[in-house]
C-alpha cells in the first residue's frame, strides 16, 4: 500500500515537472541590460537561480544611428523603446510561443517557473496580447477599493489561487519592468512603432508617447498579475525627486526578499 502510495506521489511529481517543462519551452525570457555590466551579472544570477535560460540584448546606445537626428531630451525613451523592439524582432526569430520581457534592474519571483505554466494558460483562455509580470504600482491592487468606483468600472479581480490574482489595470499602472507578449502582437508592436512614427508623436498629440509604457502596455487587451513576478529594485539615483520616491515607494510596497531574488 505504502509502495503505491509512493508511485502514485511520484507519477504526480513527474507528471507537474513535465507540464512546467513544456511550458518553459513555449516561453524566452529576454532581458534589455548593458552587456558585462554588474546589472548583467546580477541579472544572469538570479535567472540561473531559477534554472532559466535567459537572453541577453544590448540596450540602445545615445550614439545609435537610430537616434543620430533626434534632440537630447528624446533619447532616452527613444532608446528604450527601441531597445524593447529589438527584443521583439529576436523573439520573432526565435521557436518559442511567448516572450517574457524584462529591464535590468528587476528581483525575480522565486519559483516562477512553477507559476509560468498558469500564467500562459490565463493569457491563452483569455486571449490576452499584454500580460504584465512586473509594474510600477505604490499599492498592493487587493487592499484598493478604487474596483468599484465609477472611474474604473469593468476592473475585474480574478483569482487564480490564494497567492495570485489577475485582474485588468487601469491606465496610470506604469513601468515595464516584467511583460508577456506573444508573436503576433510582437509584430503588431513591430510594424506599428517605428521611428517614423516616433517623429510623428512630435507632431500630433494625439498619438502616445514613444515610449514603452506608453504604447506597448497600454495598446491591447491587457492583464496584469498580482503578486508581481518580478519586482524593480530601490533606485540609487535621486536626482529627481518625485521619481526616487516614487520608484522607492514601489519597491518597499511590494518587495519580500523570502520571495524575490
Amino acid at each position: 500500500m505504502k509502495n503505491f502510495q509512493y508511485c502514485k506521489k511520484l507519477k504526480g511529481f513527474l507528471q507537474c515537472t513535465i507540464r512546467t517543462m513544456e511550458y518553459m519551452k513555449k516561453a524566452n525570457y529576454y532581458v534589455l541590460t548593458t552587456i558585462d555590466s554588474e546589472k548583467h551579472k546580477k541579472m544572469k544570477y538570479r535567472f540561473e537561480h531559477e534554472n532559466i535560460e535567459a537572453m541577453y540584448c544590448p540596450v540602445v546606445e545615445f550614439n545609435d544611428y537610430r537616434l543620430s537626428d533626434v534632440e537630447d531630451k528624446y533619447k532616452r525613451p527613444w532608446s528604450c523603446m527601441l531597445g524593447h523592439l529589438d527584443m521583439f524582432t529576436r523573439f520573432l526569430n526565435s521557436d518559442a510561443k511567448y516572450g517574457i520581457f524584462c529591464e535590468d534592474d528587476v528581483h525575480i519571483r522565486r519559483g516562477i517557473t512553477e507559476i509560468i505554466p498558469e500564467t500562459i494558460a490565463k493569457y491563452e483562455r483569455r486571449d490576452l496580447e499584454i500580460l504584465m509580470l512586473g509594474y510600477l504600482f505604490p499599492f498592493k491592487p487587493v487592499e484598493l477599493t478604487f474596483y468599484h468606483e465609477p472611474e474604473f468600472y469593468h476592473q475585474k479581480l480574478d483569482i487564480i489561487d490564494e497567492n495570485l490574482i489577475y485582474f485588468s489595470y487601469i491606465e496610470r499602472l506604469w513601468g515595464s519592468q516584467m511583460y508577456m507578449l506573444d508573436k503576433k502582437t510582437a509584430q503588431r508592436f513591430l510594424n506599428t512603432y517605428t521611428l517614423e512614427y516616433a517623429k510623428q508623436s512630435l507632431m500630433n498629440p494625439d498619438m502616445a508617447h514613444f515610449a514603452v509604457d506608453w504604447t506597448i502596455t497600454k495598446n491591447g487587451r491587457r492583464a496584469a498579475v498580482y503578486p508581481m513576478l518580478a519586482v524593480e529594485e530601490k533606485p540609487t539615483d535621486s536626482s529627481d525627486y518625485g521619481q526616487y520616491t516614487y520608484h522607492t515607494k514601489c519597491n518597499e510596497v511590494h518587495y519580500d526578499a523570502s520571495k524575490y531574488i
